[in-house]
């Protein structure tokens, strides 16, 4: 009887070793199906300098997607470093509705930024590129001058016209002032106006002798201050 018993016993142990094999492959299987199914993100990163009031910072955004959906409602965290050091998170921050998320940074030195999104349910981690960033600086500016002879009600006057840039942008709303002199005597602010949306600003002047002008720009936050060539009129 025991010899007949030993290979029933272990044909059965057999069968319930092949059924655990065959479910924890199923176990397996479903769990690495579930990791392969998850969707690949990708995640941006872009800078630009900001003003505020009495300093410089940059602005650095990202944008999470997934192929070409946005992806909102993320974590996503921002990583910097300096030379010799190791990254490190220094904030997070929740995506928008267009999957993008912004961060303002004051660098004090050379520092390198880093955006990362570790994943969530559905959706695989990503990292963006490095960004390098230095001590921000003002931008530089250059003023421009040109006069032309107007015609008033009862007498002729000239049009002394600048324009403000910071290389090829016009810069609106900025105060420019115009100086002048005669013969033997220093520069004095003579009348100052605001830059109009197109960086233009126009003074009308009406020299009783010979003048010299220029136009000078003071600087703010974020430009450099600028000044013009000087121009010499003669008496109107």
């Amino acid at each position: 009887m025991r010899a007949s018993r030993m290979p029933l016993l272990a044909r059965v142990g057999s069968a319930v070793a092949v059924t655990a094999l065959a479910t924890a492959g199923v176990i397996t299987a479903t769990a690495a199906s579930a990791t392969t199914h998850k969707l690949p993100t990708q995640l941006s990163v872009n800078h630009k300098l900001i003003a505020k009031a009495h300093h410089l910072m940059d602005s650095v955004t990202g944008v999470l997607s997934s192929g070409k959906t946005k992806l909102a409602g993320e974590t996503v965290s921002l990583q910097s470093r300096i030379p010799g050091k190791r990254f490190a998170v220094i904030g997070s921050a929740t995506t928008g509705t267009g999957g993008s998320v912004t961060f303002a940074v004051a660098p004090t030195r050379k520092t390198q930024y880093e955006l990362t999104f570790s994943g969530d349910a559905t959706h695989l981690g990503s990292r963006s590129s490095v960004i390098t960033l230095t001590v921000p600086r003002r931008l530089q500016t250059q003023l421009s001058i040109r006069n032309k002879l107007i015609a008033l009600a009862h007498h002729h006057a000239e049009m002394i016209t600048g324009v403000l840039k910071s290389n090829r942008t016009k810069l609106g709303g900025k105060t420019v002032i115009l100086l002048s002199r005669i013969p033997g005597k220093r520069f004095a602010v003579a009348s100052t106006g605001t830059t109009g949306t197109n960086g233009s600003v126009s003074f009308v002047v009406t020299p009783t002798k010979r003048t010299q002008y220029e136009l000078i720009f003071k600087g703010d936050v974020m430009f450099r201050p600028s000044r013009s060539n000087v121009i010499t009129l003669l008496k109107v």
